[in-house]
């Protein structure tokens, strides 16, 4: 059996849950090689790992000299900061390139850089990669992520597949979206869900505490509660989400008090501008990123006042009231105006 070669550069919480689900069966289907900048994080890795190849330098020979005949493809995983990842890319080009012993290996390049664009990446890898965007989130760490990806047209459909195969053993949930555009919804949608749900959970348990109920228990019982909710959601997909609020509220009953509550603090509107706010950060993201180090800014409901004459600053956000609907402005603008930074 041929062994396809899986590598993480800047191995974290997604690269460690992606080599623990490969692990779980105990099958040996990919030689492992994890990379990190930090001492520690390097320590770590290789007492979780011992069988992995770990190294500090993207570009290691026992990184990308796989043994001949036994490696026919090179899965890498980047996990790095948005800042970061260019010169990975290069280093991953570079060494690729000048990799010998073997038949050469199929690169495949899987990213969750949020930001950092398939024609971004492309201009930095060697021609006709097969990329793959992705966008997990972090119940992938317990083997229960929602994960969506996105492949670029050099992408063939057995890489397809074998990428399904691999996020499916952590993330029951794995959808291909048509749309590069649509991960900065999936991001502020479900990457950001489980901070959402956390957030509420607070409220509730705090909630049930100060009711008298003993911390551990009512964590418990809420934290029940929400998978068992969400097994109703995956469960009944012929019901709407309002027909099954309308099964837990009776009328005149505790609970429907309860919900009209929630709607007399507008808390549905409160959620929808949360996940507009997370979309509007991830679609600037991507200007961000690439406009590091240049005069690149993001403007969300915000504007400079024509005559602002202070000195400016690069690189900053303008906190500025804007009266026009909430849009998405990318704008090159240079500077923002002192006394107005975010």
């Amino acid at each position: 059996m041929q062994q396809s070669q899986l590598t993480v550069i800047g191995c974290g919480v997604f690269g460690r849950a992606i080599v623990n689900g490969l692990l779980s069966d105990g099958s040996d289907e990919y030689r492992l090689a994890l990379t990190h900048r930090r001492p520690d994080a390097l320590k770590a890795l290789k007492q979780d790992y011992p069988g992995a190849v770990v190294t500090s330098d993207n570009k290691d020979a026992l990184v990308w000299a796989a043994p001949a005949g036994q490696s026919h493809r090179h899965i890498v995983v980047i996990e790095t900061q948005p800042r970061y990842t260019g010169d990975v890319c290069r280093d991953i080009s570079q060494a690729y390139t000048e990799a010998s012993g073997g038949d050469k290996q199929q690169l495949v390049v899987i990213t969750v850089c949020p930001g950092i664009s398939v024609a971004q990446l492309e201009s930095w890898l060697p021609k006709g990669t097969p990329i793959v965007r992705t966008m997990p989130n972090t119940p992938i760490s317990v083997g229960q992520g929602a994960t969506a990806l996105f492949a670029n047209e050099s992408t063939p459909e057995d890489v397809v597949v074998e990428m399904r195969c691999i996020f499916k053993r952590i993330s029951p949930v794995v959808t291909m979206i048509p749309r590069e555009e649509l991960i900065d919804a999936v991001a502020s949608v479900s990457g950001s869900c489980p901070a959402y749900i956390f957030y509420m959970l607070q409220g509730i348990t705090a909630a049930g505490e100060s009711l008298g109920l003993d911390a551990g228990a009512t964590r418990q019982l809420v934290a029940q509660s929400c998978l068992g909710a969400a097994k109703l959601v995956q469960e009944t997909p012929g019901e709407s989400l309002s027909e099954l609020l309308g099964k837990v509220c009776s009328p005149g009953g505790s609970t429907e008090r309860a919900i009209k509550t929630l709607d007399r603090f507008d808390t549905s509107t409160a959620v929808q501008a949360a996940v507009k706010e997370a979309w509007l950060a991830n679609r600037a993201m991507e200007a961000l990123a690439l406009g590091s180090g240049s005069n690149l800014f993001f403007f969300r409901n915000f504007n400079i006042p024509p005559t602002a004459k202070e000195p400016m600053d690069r690189g900053r956000t303008v906190l500025r009231p804007y009266s026009a609907a909430d849009d998405l402005m990318w704008i090159k603008y240079g500077k923002a105006p002192q006394g107005h930074l975010a």
